[in-house]
């Protein structure tokens, strides 16, 4: 898969996962295995853009009009290791 089909695929919450904020901390909760994951910010940002049936693409601009203080290839590389962890602990799904 080259660059350019990642840019444009698209991700949805698998169903069972809810994000939560409780207090300064964020909380994914997975129903189905009973899990509890606190997360940084930014996790949460990507989350909620997934949400949003958005790109990857779209997912790396809309976080990054939300951190523009941090340098856009160190954010690039968050997002896509946030966005392939998800997947991997069946957070979120290809659509």
């Amino acid at each position: 898969m080259n660059n350019k089909e990642v840019g444009i695929m698209e991700y949805g919450i698998c169903k069972g996962i809810e994000l939560r904020k409780m207090g300064s901390k964020w909380l994914i909760y997975d129903m189905k295995k009973q899990e509890a994951h606190v997360i940084n910010e930014s996790a949460a940002k990507v989350l909620e853009s997934i949400d949003k049936r958005m790109t990857l693409k779209e997912i790396v601009l809309d976080v990054s009009n939300q951190f523009v203080d941090v340098e856009q290839s160190i954010l690039n590389a968050d997002i896509y290791e946030i966005v392939e962890q998800y997947e991997d602990m069946g957070i979120i799904e290809k659509l």
